[in-house]
């Protein structure tokens, strides 16, 4: 649950490709979004603020 917690909205992640530091410091994130991507036959995103 944390890490999809911290995950930020995927336009960010998308502006950040170039970084290399965006593998680095958010390995876990890359991890999941891989696996919910590429992995899953029926992927469903949905983006939900966070409530405080």
């Amino acid at each position: 649950r944390e890490v999809i917690e911290e995950t930020p909205p995927l336009a960010i992640i998308y502006q950040r490709l170039d970084d290399s530091r965006l593998y680095e410091n958010h390995k876990e994130i890359i991890d999941l979004l891989y696996w919910v991507l590429i992995t899953l036959e029926d992927p469903n995103l949905n983006s939900l603020k966070k409530e405080n």
